[in-house]
């Protein structure tokens, strides 16, 4: 998987949910933007999970959340 850089991702991320509220569009776009934001989340999902820093928007005071279980 390639570098991520957090806070360009973190923007891409923002706009293309924002063109996904947009009115008229066509399943085509939609399911090219959804592609494309999944990438873009499981990036940074990546980038996270190793240990990589938090985008600049989302720095502040970080609260120890305990890890995921998996649901039976």
């Amino acid at each position: 998987m390639k570098a991520v850089d957090p806070n360009a991702t973190l923007a891409e991320i923002r706009i293309m949910l924002a063109f996904l509220k947009e009115p008229d569009l066509t399943e085509d776009e939609i399911c090219m933007t959804v592609l494309d934001l999944t990438d873009r989340i499981e990036g940074l999902d990546h980038w996270l999970t190793i240990g990589g820093f938090l985008p600049v928007a989302w720095a502040g005071p970080r609260l120890h959340v305990a890890p995921m279980t998996t649901l039976n």
